[in-house]
């Protein structure tokens, strides 16, 4: 199986669960929902992943994980709450790590 093939199949399913999530005015295009047209969604469909999400103790671990420390190539980088002003500006920014 190529490395397509597996995105694709990945896509397929990620459209499956959410319509077994009612999500049913969401489509996705490709894996992250970023520069496709094709990806679309609700506030509302939105709304019924997150409370999905919410029931899996991982994903509440993670995203009420207010910083994180890790060693990135020799360098450690604490990661805080510094993307809050980014999005105030309206923007979305993204950092490379090399």
């Amino acid at each position: 199986m190529t490395k397509g093939t597996c995105y694709a199949r990945f896509i397929k399913e990620m459209n499956h669960t959410a319509k077994n999530l009612n999500m049913n005015k969401t489509k996705y295009a490709n894996s992250h929902g970023l520069a496709n047209p094709n990806n679309r969604s609700t506030a509302y469909d939105i709304a019924l992943l997150s409370s999905h999400a919410m029931q899996h103790p991982i994903f509440r671990e993670v995203v009420s994980t207010r910083s994180f420390t890790t060693t990135i190539k020799y360098k450690v980088q604490t990661m805080l709450e510094e993307n809050e002003a980014e999005l105030k500006k309206g923007e979305p920014q993204f950092d490379e790590f090399i």
